[in-house]
């Protein structure tokens, strides 16, 4: 009976040994090779029941590169956002076209570049962007700079692809930097990093309370929006609205009544939007996941990041704190909603 009792001791020890080894969170162990970091992640147990569950096997396992090049976290966050609001208007099982993909950060004229492979789906790569996002906002939270990056995009099925984010394009032998144009068609000049710093904070920024902001895809569609003062994570902000683009993904563009609920990674910030209940306005049931989609991306470039494409500066923000919002398309209420 001793000896058993040993046995059953020496199990229960092993066990309790192998637990809290398979417990770590995934990208909390680093990896230097060759100057690179890896984000050692493993395909996602997601447990969060309030969001959508990412497709089986979602696996992007990050090579970050400091001595490469560091991004502004402002500028990198925003356009991470943005360009996986662009993606989400496709259909979700549409294939992605074989051709690369990418997108230029406005200041910097930095690229995200997608390269899918045959089985990649604009769902799938909207699902990867949000775990970029997901990795990014707990290994460099705000205000750390950002490196640059590399990763190979995992499903269940097999490798899917490839995103990267490269550096801004090389300066001349003056120190001039090459002209580039944005996502949005606006040429930027690529600026060392302490000129980079010296723009983003340029212009002092200006904590509105209150305001409207008209969106840049559709001049019809007006945000206007109450800042309360309550504080909040900036990475929990940034993954909500990238699951609200997600949850904006699985949707046709055309369809009515959007609604969205979005929670943060650690569920502890939630992004709402709906659309007029019928009986309390002439806006009920107009909402559509297009306006919806246009709408949250507005409130986050203009309104939480406060960028402003004309001069291109963060004029005002980023701005972490929790904010109600209406949606009005042509004078007429259509959406409401609350981050916080």
């Amino acid at each position: 009976m001793i000896r058993l009792s040993k046995f059953y001791l020496a199990l229960l020890a092993l066990y309790s040994y192998l637990a809290a080894a398979l417990s770590i969170p995934s990208g909390s162990s680093p990896t230097t090779q060759d100057s690179s970091i890896l984000t050692l992640s493993q395909p996602l147990n997601f447990s969060n029941l309030n969001n959508p569950t990412p497709p089986p096997g979602l696996y992007c396992p990050i090579f970050w590169d400091p001595e490469d090049y560091e991004f502004e976290p402002q500028e990198l966050w925003m356009s991470l956002v943005t360009f996986q609001s662009d993606l989400a208007r496709y259909p979700q099982n549409d294939r992605v076209p074989p051709n690369a993909r990418s997108s230029s950060t406005p200041i910097s004229g930095a690229k995200i570049i997608i390269i899918p492979l045959s089985q990649n789906s604009f769902g799938r790569i909207v699902w990867a962007l949000w775990d970029i996002g997901r990795q990014m906002a707990t290994r460099y939270p705000m205000p750390e700079l950002v490196p640059t990056l590399s990763t190979r995009v995992h499903f269940a099925d097999g490798l899917a692809g490839y995103i990267s984010l490269k550096k801004p394009p090389e300066r001349d032998s003056k120190g001039a930097a090459a002209n580039t144009t944005t996502a949005e068609g606006t040429a930027t000049n690529a600026t060392t990093a302490t000129a980079r710093r010296r723009r983003l904070n340029a212009v002092q920024p200006l904590h509105v309370v209150s305001g409207r902001t008209t969106a840049r895809e559709d001049p019809n569609l007006v945000i206007s929006y109450s800042f309360l003062n309550r504080p909040l994570v900036p990475g929990e902000i940034l993954t909500a609205f990238l699951m609200a683009n997600v949850i904006v993904s699985q949707h046709e563009e055309t369809q009515l009544g959007a609604s969205i609920s979005a929670y943060s990674i650690d569920d502890r910030v939630r992004l709402i939007l709906d659309d007029v209940v019928p009986g309390h306005g002439p806006g009920a049931n107009q909402l559509t996941w297009r306006l919806a989609r246009i709408g949250l991306r507005t409130l986050w470039q203009n309104v939480i990041m406060g960028f402003k494409y004309n001069p291109g500066q963060f004029v005002d923000g980023p701005r972490w704190q929790s904010v109600r919002f209406d949606l009005e398309y042509r004078g007429v209420k259509i959406g409401q909603g609350w981050l916080g």
